[in-house]
């Protein structure tokens, strides 16, 4: 700070937030009120060595009691404003404070701390049942000089954002604090290298990072500010800041409020310059970026994030519209920040390279080790972290993160040790990464996948209400149940599930009608979910995505009038021999079946003689009872079939769907089809070529079509898994279509319905002479009403007619 007032005593360090506006303090003013200040926390009988603790919105008030504390050599114990009661009390007896400081004008806030009965305790506000901090300060004792502390001192207590259990206090000292600082400056000579810029802070002062870009900010000379989610948009605006400092989360939901539904302008932004056709694809939709850079405030040259995961394609949209989001790694262990993508060196898809004096290794396991000026002396009070010694003898820290380093230093983080799910089967599974692209959809606020210890990855999604507004003016209410907003988050799915392996992929999901917030303890100040209270807060969602559906596994050995459609003992030959084993199977309105077996080994064959196309050697098969190829025909659509009703691969999917509707005697223009897409959550797959688009959504996209076909009543999916994608997306989707009323009969390979744990009709199941196979499925209702509110009843009947058993796969 000393520093700072003799090279640039006229220059505004902070900015107060006045019923005038904003007033700019320069070095002088500055000093004297951190001094005043600081001569009221005398007068109260606290100095050096106290634990003054600070709760409250960020601002001047929280900066300059921060600053006091320091000034008098006191300890400030930085606290969450959002903590619930029961963890702030406990927070305020382990910290052992002396005093504490309520910033801001929250009556519930000043309530809690009046409760807690601490020696001292003042607000900032008024109107409160603390003492007015104002009353305190006694300009009569002059100048205060600042205490003299040594380096290794303790300068403040952060509490980890405790993702899991309570947080951890940890001790941070004055050398952590100056060395961090000094590595953000010496990083980033562009925005703390002393020339005048603006800097608007939203991020948490009680968060490490927030605290070292204020300082970083201070004694690089440039003019900070500090604002909240709810003016940050307004102080934008008024400020007009050269830098924006913000969790990842306010950068998520301005790109969707501006860009989030411009498919075209997101392609230009990832895309990248590129080239001359890159800056022409660029230049069409500047437009829009520009609406972006205005919504920042019109100056800002670069945006800062932190305190929470940042998915790669974030980083990338903000750069290829023209204003770089600079993304590293950090936690609070190491004084905030360790490794940072700079405008100099950055590197899609890492966090960046080490800062100054920052070592980073990684362990054969994965871990990444941590050394440096910045790495913390210890935990304080009583702590929950039990694992070995946190900073081992050569004065590592083992961080609990997984990731990678490449050849030129660049780190990759797959997420945290406590963040992996290992899965029934021993897979392990980065929870983050899957959660990063699903939250990167402009519909969802928070994701959390959850899987451990169960067969399969399933997710809880937490909606962001302003975006389900925009989008759908009309949504049902909760907005959870609106088949469309079920839809678009399933979109959401497909695109995570795209990208990973078929038993990494989220195979169920269930959306969260309350959401999320961090008044209710769910989040941390960083906004990230806190993983192990909400695994157990909503422990009876997560049992619904984990429960068995049992489908009927009934043999039906007289026909029942209901039976929408009954194949017995269907045999198929071709010019080179069999090429259908005798296989029954038989479905009714209202319901879905899968039928498994080996690729090749007839799934064309039965769904062309289920589709009346194709004549059967042997067996027959009925609708309603009565044998009619001409019925059969109008009656069951053949979704995606090889070689027989799957589209064009070289077509884009726009065209394909143009084709269809002509054919179901619907609106087919371009308008129409692209209108009819968005309904269904694939208009960014327009214009892909149809072999290009992931699996789910094609098969989606492929069944909806054919349930538009006049007559339609059953429909047969085969092998959509040969397309990728998690198989619990088309069996879900069968039971979306079969609770419309349609019989959905889904052909898959063995390995799919294993992976389901599904109890599948075999292909094969039935033979000639002993058509009662084990494991025969017909389900029969007895009908009350058709179409899609149809109710049945089940009347099953487990039959075993042949010497083979039928297996349950758990």
């Amino acid at each position: 700070m000393a520093v700072s007032a003799q090279r640039w005593p006229e220059r505004a360090l902070l900015c107060e937030r006045t019923a005038a506006g904003w007033h700019e303090l320069a070095p002088a003013e500055l000093q004297t009120r951190i001094s005043k200040r600081a001569g009221g926390l005398l007068a109260a009988g606290l100095g050096a060595g106290d634990r003054i603790a600070i709760l409250g919105a960020p601002g001047y008030e929280w900066a300059i009691t921060d600053l006091a504390a320091w000034w008098i050599g006191a300890i400030p114990v930085a606290l969450q404003e959002e903590v619930p009661g029961e963890q702030l009390d406990w927070m305020l007896r382990c910290c052992g404070a002396a005093a504490c400081v309520v910033t801001g004008d929250d009556p519930a806030l000043t309530a809690r701390v009046a409760a807690a009965g601490l020696p001292h305790a003042w607000q900032t506000g008024a109107g409160g049942p603390l003492t007015p901090m104002s009353a305190l300060e006694v300009p009569t004792l002059g100048a205060i000089p600042p205490a003299a502390m040594p380096s290794g001192a303790v300068a403040t207590i952060v509490y980890t954002s405790g993702v899991g259990g309570r947080p951890a206090a940890c001790r941070l000292t004055h050398a952590n604090l100056d060395a961090a600082a000094r590595a953000i400056r010496e990083a980033l000579p562009q925005l703390f290298g002393g020339e005048p810029r603006t800097v608007l802070s939203a991020l948490p002062l009680s968060h490490v990072f927030g605290r070292i870009v204020h300082l970083a900010a201070l004694i690089g000379g440039a003019r900070i500010a500090h604002t909240g989610p709810e003016r940050i948009l307004a102080d934008l605006a008024d400020l007009r800041p050269s830098v924006l400092a913000a969790p990842p989360r306010f950068f998520e939901h301005l790109w969707g409020r501006h860009l989030g539904g411009d498919d075209a302008a997101e392609r230009a932004a990832l895309a990248g310059p590129g080239g001359l056709r890159g800056r022409l694809r660029r230049s069409r939709h500047e437009r829009a970026f520009a609406a972006l850079r205005d919504a920042l405030g019109g100056r800002a040259e670069y945006l800062i994030t932190g305190g929470a995961p940042v998915s790669d394609r974030l980083a990338r949209l903000y750069r290829g519209a023209g204003v770089p989001l600079l993304t590293g790694y950090g936690l609070t262990e190491a004084t905030a920040a360790v490794t940072l993508n700079t405008p100099a060196l950055h590197r899609p898809g890492t966090v960046g390279t080490p800062l100054p004096g920052v070592e980073v290794r990684v362990s054969p396991d994965g871990e990444v080790f941590v050394r440096g000026p910045g790495i913390f002396p210890g935990y304080d009070g009583p702590s929950e972290i039990d694992r070995d010694p946190v900073v081992d003898a050569s004065g590592w820290l083992h961080t609990g993160d997984l990731g990678a380093l490449d050849d030129d230093g660049y780190l990759r983080i797959a997420g945290n040790v406590e963040d992996m799910l290992t899965l029934q089967s021993g897979r392990r599974v980065a929870a983050v990464a899957l959660e990063e692209v699903v939250r990167a959809h402009p519909l969802v606020a928070h994701c959390l996948a959850v899987g451990e210890r169960r067969p399969y990855v399933a997710a809880l999604i937490a909606l962001e209400e302003s975006a389900v507004q925009r989008a759908f003016p009309d949504a049902a209410t909760p907005a959870a149940t609106d088949p469309r907003v079920i839809e678009a988050i399933r979109v959401a799915i497909d695109a995570a599930n795209a990208r990973t392996s078929a038993a990494e992929q989220i195979r169920r999901f269930e959306i969260l009608p309350g959401g999320l917030s961090r008044r209710a303890g769910h989040l941390t100040p960083t906004l990230r979910p806190r993983r192990r209270l909400l695994t157990a807060l909503f422990a009876t969602e997560i049992e619904r995505l984990y429960a068995v559906e049992t489908e009927p596994q009934v043999l039906l050995e007289e026909p029942v009038e209901a039976v929408a459609i009954e194949a017995r003992a269907v045999t198929a030959r071709g010019p080179h021999g069999l090429l259908l084993r005798p296989t029954s199977v038989g479905v009714v309105a209202g319901r879905r079946v899968a039928v498994a077996g080996p690729p090749g080994h007839g799934h064309t064959a039965l769904a062309l003689a289920l589709g009346g196309r194709l004549e059967p050697d042997g067996g027959d098969v009925t609708l309603d009872g009565e044998h009619s190829g001409k019925r059969l025909r109008e009656a069951v659509a053949l979704v995606d079939v090889p070689g027989i009703s799957e589209p064009d691969e070289m077509l884009p999917l726009a065209a394909v769907v143009g084709e269809e509707l002509s054919m179901a005697r619907a609106r087919a223009g371009r308008r129409a089809v692209r209108e009819w897409l968005d309904r269904h959550g694939a208009l960014v797959y327009a214009e892909t070529r149809t072999e290009h688009v992931p699996g789910p959504v094609r098969t989606r996209v492929l069944a909806e079509l054919a349930a538009l076909r006049p007559g339609v009543s059953v429909l047969v999916l085969t092998l959509p898994d040969r397309h990728g994608g998690g198989p619990g997306a088309w069996w879900d989707l069968a039971g979306v279509l079969a609770a419309r009323g349609y019989g959905v009969i889904v052909q898959c390979t063995d390995t799919s319905a294993e992976l389901l744990g599904l109890r599948a009709v075999r292909l094969g199941n039935a033979d000639p002479d002993a058509p009662a196979a084990a494991g025969f499925t017909i389900a029969t209702v007895r009908r009350r009403q058709l179409g899609a509110s149809a109710t049945t009843e089940a009347i099953t009947r487990n039959t075993e007619a042949t010497g083979r058993h039928t297996e349950e796969i758990s």
